[in-house]
Parts: C-alpha cells; structure tokens; sequence
C-alpha cells in the first residue's frame, strides 16, 4: 500500500470539477451519498497526523470520475451505475473490495422491487430484457416475435418465484427470433431454454437478499466463491468462443465480450452467480459439475416468505 498515492476526498471533489464533471451537483453531497450504498469505497487508511483525513486506493478516484462521467453526460440513474463497482470487483480490480461490491449489488438489488422505481422502459428489469431480446434477435426475426419475446420474459421476471410462463412457452418465443422461419439448431434450443434458467436462478438470489448480504466471513468467502466462478466462466467463454462462431446460426451470439457489455450486465450477471450457488445449498440442484468448485456453506439460508 506503501507504493500507491492515495487519494484524499478533497483530491476526488477537485478531480471532479477539473473534469468538469460536477455542473449543477454538490459533489462532496454526493460523496457520502454514493459511499453509503457502495458506488464508493470506503477509505482504506488515514493521513499520517492526528486528525488525519482517510485515504482512498487511486482507482476509487478512477471509479468516481467515471461515475460522474456517466451521471453527468449521459444521464445514467444511479441504480444502472451500480454496475461499475460490481463489474470492476468481478474483475478483480485493485482496490475495489468484497463489501463495496455487496453494497452496490444491495442497493441495485433492492431497487427491482421498489414501488416508487421508474416503470416501463426506464425500469432496471425492461433495460436487462431489452438488452437480452436485442443479444438474441436475429437480423430477420420479426418485431411482433422481439415484442412476443419482451412481454413473456417481463411476465416471468415479475411473477417469480412462481413464474407465470412455462419453459417451454419461453423457450418458442426465443427460438421465434433466434432461429425465425427454420429449424432451430440444438445449440440454439440450449440457449433458448437458458432464458428460464436464468430467471429461477436470479429469483433464488432475490429472494435470499438478507443472507447474501450479511457482513460476515461466511457470507464473504461465498461472494468469493462467486468472483472465481465468474471469472472462470468468462475463461471458458473465451476459449470455447472460436469454435461457437463457427456453429450455423447461433455463431453470431459467440463473438467476444466488450468490456461495456459486461459492465452493462454486471450485477444481473453477479445475481445469476449468486443464485446457482443458494439452489446448489438449498439443495435444488440436482447435479453439480464435477470440476467446478462448490459454494462453501451459508448457514440458515433460507427463502424469504411474502
């Protein structure tokens, strides 16, 4: 730690307004404001003299700038920008640690069921379908089959646990725009049904949201647990990559992540993480891939009720 030049938040305010980045905004406000639910980390040492201000890693300052960045110039809401921090954890960037990354996913989390969240396209759950139907849709699929699509996984995503939608019902509205007027590869089946998989995951991490985010050593070495997952997955997406792009139809899902693609996806990504690893404890799964390493135990996990 010794090497690094720390930062102060007097340093970040002044970064922000050099950048001109801070129009219009009480930065130091807002400040405190997004430390509070994890945009911001909190300071890992303090300045060397009695009274000293605390000091952040530099890349803090990075993630502040780029925060800003997207508050300012792109209107970003905050819940959307929660996947910054998320994205840089799961990538395993300096400085950017396990409870901040708790935090943000919390704050994000939490807005999916908030009353007074923006509906239709502004809400967090339309901007992840939308991303997904658009991932998905081939170039001939028909806007009534995307609209199909969009209406069936909103119905999904908002009756789980107990979806509304059967798999077999979603999985034909997807192959409508992946694979539309021809039969559909078993490659493109797979991918087809992985859209009702994803749901009951994520469903199983929503609804264990007080577990996840206790702050103890258990339930860190489980975010951990979940960081290596993700990160050998990408692997293993990237070597099976050549050979996907290959295959007829699907190929043109299979080319490589961007990094913007990524972070746009970070926290949905984290949550589908996290809720293999709660069905795999509650003992919903019933099988577990041999080499990949088991979630370490969270004790009284449980669903909640409502």
């Amino acid at each position: 730690m010794v090497d690094l030049e720390l930062v102060s938040k007097a340093d970040m305010i002044e970064a922000g307004h050099a950048a001109e980045l801070g129009e219009g905004l009480n930065l130091d406000r807002l400040f405190v404001q997004w430390q509070s639910i994890g945009l911001l980390g909190r300071p890992v040492t303090r300045a060397p003299r009695r009274g000293g201000e605390g000091l952040w890693h530099p890349n803090q300052m990075y993630l502040w700038l780029d925060l800003l960045h997207f508050r300012t110039r792109e209107g970003r809401r905050v819940p959307t920008l929660t996947n910054l921090p998320v994205a840089a954890w799961r990538l395993g960037e300096e400085g950017i640690e396990t409870e901040q990354a708790q935090r943000a996913y919390g704050y994000w989390d939490s807005q999916l069921d908030n009353p007074n969240r923006p509906k239709g396209e502004r809400s967090l759950r339309r901007e992840a379908i939308e991303v997904r139907v658009q991932w998905l849709a081939s170039p001939e699929a028909s806007a009534s089959a995307k609209r199909r699509l969009r209406r069936l996984l909103e119905m999904a995503n908002d009756s789980a646990p107990r979806i509304s939608v059967s798999p077999d019902t979603l999985a034909r509205a997807a192959l409508d725009v992946i694979a539309p007027g021809r039969k559909p590869t078993d490659l493109e089946r797979v991918v087809a049904r992985s859209l009702y998989e994803q749901i009951v995951f994520t469903s199983a991490a929503h609804d264990c949201r007080d577990a996840l985010l206790a702050s103890t050593p258990e339930t860190r070495a489980f975010w951990e647990w979940a960081r290596r997952l993700g990160q050998a997955d990408l692997a293993e997406a990237a070597a099976a990559q050549p050979a996907f792009r290959e295959a007829p139809g699907i190929g043109r899902l299979y080319t490589p992540i961007s990094l913007d693609e990524f972070t746009s996806q970070a926290c949905l990504g984290l949550m589908t993480i996290l809720g293999i690893g709660v069905r795999r404890l509650l003992g919903e799964l019933d099988r577990w891939p041999p080499k990949s390493e088991p979630p370490p135990p969270l004790h009284n996990l449980k669903r909640k009720t409502s």
